[in-house]
């Protein structure tokens, strides 16, 4: 059974390959931001250096901003960000003349060198970003978490502009002594539409992007989930039915840009009733501690194409359980969507030889599936998995599926409610579960 399903999930994982594209340069030229709330110095950076050939760091840009500054300033700006009139004198003060602009949607197109643009002005996210110009009725952007971006201008528009905020916000510089900058810098705008789409991805590949990135250096985040899952099997006329909730109690925390640390603490217990009268037993509390390591590969520069490698431990108090595993999951980011396909290998132990002896030599499991964003706050996935035993004769397969959606409540709180069923060999009916996750996504 398992290898006609291996079979079938590498035939279904070709897209991934076939569909890969030569990569984008994705963060060519752009200062990337190092904390939650420094887009706007990353901007200013990226900016210097594309319009004048300076190189600067974003880590300029902050000290002479906050240099004189009280901690009462710095603590404040920390937790909402640079000021408008921040990066004016951030800018200035690196000999660089600025100055803020109200600007009408209608005339933004025309611009003639990039200038710093604050976006999203309807949504709890004001952001930063260097806007190339406008060609075609797309907006391209230098980002400094999303990388090189093109975006519809009138969505752009959409999402910025409301009549609370009924003009965009643009700080210009003075302008280049020479127009040398136009030929080289990796702000300029080629006229080949073909070369412009090339080393700029879609605003929606860039979002996918975002949701398979792991914690970034120095980020300390914390998640809960509760499931139920519920089930039913017959023993002889009897008619068994078990809901089983659960609790999952987690904290990440990153490495670095391409790693990270997970630690988790969960519990869970059983209600099983019968259909012969109304009587019901509950489990005692099961436990379980959980310890992983995650690690990203990235097969091109624009990460749309690329692998994330895990290990992990853990430990079933219930049985006395231990268990270690390997899993490698493959994405490939395509122009609104995402696909991604992996397997993993387990071996667990018991230190209870009666449970220990009905083990299999190994477990392994498929997954395959699709992440799609669809507005600015939500995304959705849907992912299949395959799950075996190997070297165990009297083995069950799983098979199960499950849809999640993703909500973006605020700028560290994420809601994560979801539905699955599964099924197996020994079941004629499926199990069902539903579950709602909440993460709290630290500052870095």
């Amino acid at each position: 059974m398992y290898k006609k399903f291996i079979t079938i999930m590498i035939v279904l994982t070709l897209p991934i390959v076939i569909l890969a594209k030569e990569p984008t340069q994705q963060f060519q030229g752009i200062i990337q931001q190092q904390n939650d709330y420094s887009c706007g110095t990353a901007t200013i950076a990226t900016l210097i250096q594309g319009l004048y050939g300076r190189e600067v760091t974003e880590q300029e840009v902050v000290d002479i901003i906050l240099q004189n500054k009280n901690e009462t300033t710095i603590k404040e700006i920390k937790e909402k960000g640079y000021s408008l009139l921040n990066l004016q004198n951030g800018s200035t003060k690196l000999g660089y003349k600025a100055m803020w602009r109200k600007i009408a949607p209608q005339y933004l197109p025309m611009i003639k060198q990039p200038v710093v643009l604050l976006i999203g002005l309807k949504s709890e996210f004001p952001h930063f970003v260097v806007l190339k110009g406008v060609r075609d009725k797309e907006a391209y952007l230098a980002d400094p978490i999303r990388g090189n971006i093109r975006i519809d201008y009138n969505k752009l528009v959409k999402e910025g502009i409301s009549e609370k905020y009924p003009s965009w916000y643009v700080m210009a510089t003075q302008t280049p002594s020479s127009n040398s900058w136009e030929k080289h810098s990796i702000l300029a705008l080629s006229d080949s539409k073909e070369e412009r789409i090339k080393r700029h991805i879609t605003d929606a590949q860039a979002n996918i992007r975002n949701m398979l990135s792991l914690s970034k250096k120095g980020q300390l985040s914390f998640s809960v989930d509760y499931d139920r899952d519920m089930s039913k099997s017959d023993v002889g006329e009897i008619e068994l039915t078990e809901a089983r909730d659960s609790y999952k109690f987690g904290v990440t925390y990153g490495v670095n840009d391409n790693s990270e640390l997970e630690a988790s603490f969960d519990i869970s217990k059983s209600t099983i009733g019968n259909s012969i009268n109304s009587n019901e037993i509950e489990t005692d509390w099961a436990k379980g501690y959980n310890l992983g390591f995650t690690y990203r590969d990235k097969f091109d520069n624009s990460n749309t194409f690329g692998a994330i490698y895990g290990v992990n431990g853990s430990y079933l108090d219930e049985y006395q359980l231990f268990n270690g595993s390997l899993s490698a999951t493959v994405y490939k980011n395509i122009d609104g969507f995402s696909l991604i396909g992996g397997a993993s290998i387990n071996k667990s132990l018991s230190s209870d030889k009666n449970i220990d002896k009905t083990l299999a030599d190994y477990g392994a499991g498929l997954n395959l599936g699709v992440i799609k964003p669809f507005a600015n706050r939500y995304s959705a996935s849907l992912i299949g998995s395959y799950q075996f035993d190997i070297g165990k004769e009297d083995s069950t397969d799983i098979y199960s599926i499950k849809s999640s959606l993703s909500w973006v409540y605020d700028k560290h709180i994420q809601i994560q409610p979801n539905v699955g069923v599964r099924f197996n060999d020994n079941h004629s009916e499926p199990d069902y579960s539903v579950g709602l996750g909440v993460v709290y996504l630290g500052g870095w």
